[in-house]
């Protein structure tokens, strides 16, 4: 089957839409294509047909779904057909109906050559719409105001933004007041706070032409945020409509309570009684200062503590310089209760000021007094507890006056001398023929000069030092109570003999021969030794 003519009677359509034109509600988007088919003559039958739309007379893309009829009556040639594309394929632009003719469901079907062009009357279905806005606004009206009110390109240019939700490239500026129901975003579409402003860089400024302040935000370095002037000019943070209470300045000094900072922290307070700094701490320091070349904590008052710390369970106060003081108070009222760094401890086995040196010749606490009748440091406790404690070896270059020096440590007075041979605390020593102290050797050793301090765990109570020791030395006891290694082989030992030195070198066994012992005497033993060797408490008594 060949195409041998197709005719397109579009005035067969114009009537189709004039007889539906009176009952626009029942129009829809249907419309009628008449054609004639010559199949060998004027065909007289029924045929398969196929109908679909497209964008080009050939080739092009198919809009639509295609149409298909079984049963096409064809009447001396003639046909006529109803095809419904829907409303959304006619558009304005061209369009082209393809037709495919087969007799029977046994053959293919035959596609005609060329496609038709679809006249301009298919278009009235468009009219449906506005039919729609017909019947939902007044022509010369919208929303019950005069078209003329409204905002077009000719009364604001070419670039206004309209109310979508796409984003908008056109500029705008608003001379007067305003409010959004919603949340506002400047950089996104989709913002979740009432002001909303999306960006890597600076975000939200307000400046009067000299003075800026920003917000910045960079995803550099796994990100960070700041806040703060963007020109020469300080930071300042205030309350209830008053003046600054905090600034930060130029030069990175931040200042509370004063708005002129000399330092990386200056706290100030005019009000009386009330402290500039106040720490506290549950578990660690109520303040902590680290300087490496000033100091870490300098307080001045001129009524108060200049440093004041509290703290349950640490340090009230901690200060750690590496060239200067680690806590540095001053004070300049005349009464030895107004100190310049005050420390007290409230709680049982508690401290009032903890002094630390982790380097060589380094000093924990320091006091200077330039009066003959002051104190570099004053501790004084009205409770009958410790007004000084320390902790560890103390070192004091200069005179001591004390009233009662108690010592809780060893029993003993020591000093220090070079010894001779493998000595250990415990052993009796003697003069050798050199003037030098060595392990004491035979009985009744008249040479004897005392015991080796520390055995048994019981710490020298007092050493006197030699200063002219080079060499290894220990603590001679010269009296006092130590502990002796006893030889009881011979004669058992019990509190109150006498003890002298032993054929075993370093040990001392009782004095039996009174007589030999003059000048051989240790001391006096405290406790008893039954037989074989071990250690003895004596009370040293040289004699």
């Amino acid at each position: 089957m060949t195409k041998k003519s197709i005719l397109h009677n579009i005035f067969s359509g114009l009537i189709f839409v004039w007889l539906t034109a009176s009952a626009a509600l029942a129009q829809n988007t249907a419309f009628t294509y008449q054609g004639k088919l010559t199949d060998s003559g004027t065909p007289q039958s029924t045929y398969q047909m196929q109908f679909a739309l497209y964008d080009a007379l050939a080739g092009g893309a198919q809009l639509g779904a295609t149409i298909s009829n079984s049963a096409v009556d064809v009447n001396q040639g003639v046909f006529n057909v109803t095809l419904d594309f829907g409303a959304n394929v006619f558009t304005g632009a061209n369009r082209f109906l393809q037709i495919s003719v087969r007799r029977n469901a046994n053959e293919a079907y035959t596609v005609l050559s060329p496609r038709e062009k679809i006249a301009s009357a298919p278009y009235s279905i468009r009219t449906l719409n506005a039919a729609q806005a017909d019947l939902a606004l007044d022509a010369n009206k919208l929303g019950g105001l005069e078209a003329s009110e409204y905002v077009t390109t000719s009364t604001v240019g070419n670039s206004f933004i309209k109310n979508a939700t796409t984003p908008q490239t056109a500029n705008f500026n608003i001379s007067g007041n305003g409010s959004v129901g919603g949340n506002l975003g400047i950089g996104t579409s989709t913002p979740t706070t009432k002001l909303q402003v999306q960006t890597n860089g600076y975000g939200i400024t307000q400046t009067n032409g000299a003075v800026t302040v920003g917000s910045f935000i960079t995803s550099a370095d796994g990100g960070s945020g700041w806040f703060g002037t963007r020109t020469n000019h300080p930071l300042n943070f205030f309350t209830n409509d008053s003046v600054a209470q905090m600034t930060l300045t130029t030069a990175g000094n931040l200042g509370i309570g004063t708005n002129t900072p000399t330092t990386k922290l200056y706290v100030f307070s005019a009000i009386a009684g009330v402290s500039a700094v106040y720490g506290e701490s549950a578990t660690g320091r109520g303040v902590w200062g680290k300087s490496f070349s000033s100091r870490g904590v300098y307080g001045e008052s001129n009524s108060l503590e200049g440093i004041y710390g509290i703290s349950l369970s640490g340090a009230g106060v901690a200060g750690r310089s590496t060239s200067n003081s680690g806590v540095y108070g001053e004070t300049q009222v005349s009464s030895l209760t107004a100190a310049g760094v005050y420390g007290k401890g409230s709680g049982s086995g508690s401290i009032g000021v903890i002094g630390e040196a982790n380097l060589n010749n380094a000093v924990g606490v320091f006091g200077v007094t330039a009066s003959p009748t002051g104190f570099g440091i004053y501790a004084r406790n009205t409770g009958g507890g410790r007004a000084l404690f320390a902790e560890g070896n103390v070192e004091i270059v200069g005179t001591t006056k004390t009233n009662i020096l108690q010592i809780t440590g060893g029993s003993d007075l020591a000093e220090n001398f070079e010894i001779a041979g493998e000595a250990q605390p415990g052993m009796v020593v003697a003069i050798d023929t050199n003037g030098q102290l060595t392990i004491a050797r035979g009985a009744y050793n008249q040479r004897v000069a005392g015991i080796i301090s520390g055995a048994n765990g019981l710490s020298t109570g007092m050493i006197l030092p030699n200063l002219t020791v080079e060499n290894f030395s220990m603590p001679v006891a010269l009296s006092g109570r130590v502990w002796v290694y006893s030889d009881a082989r011979r004669q058992k030992i019990k509190p109150g003999d006498l003890l002298t030195t032993s054929t075993l070198p370093g040990y001392a066994m009782k004095v039996t021969n009174y007589r030999k012992a003059q000048g051989a005497i240790i001391g006096k033993a405290l406790t008893e030794l039954k037989s074989g060797t071990g250690l003895v408490l004596v009370l040293v008594t040289l004699q």
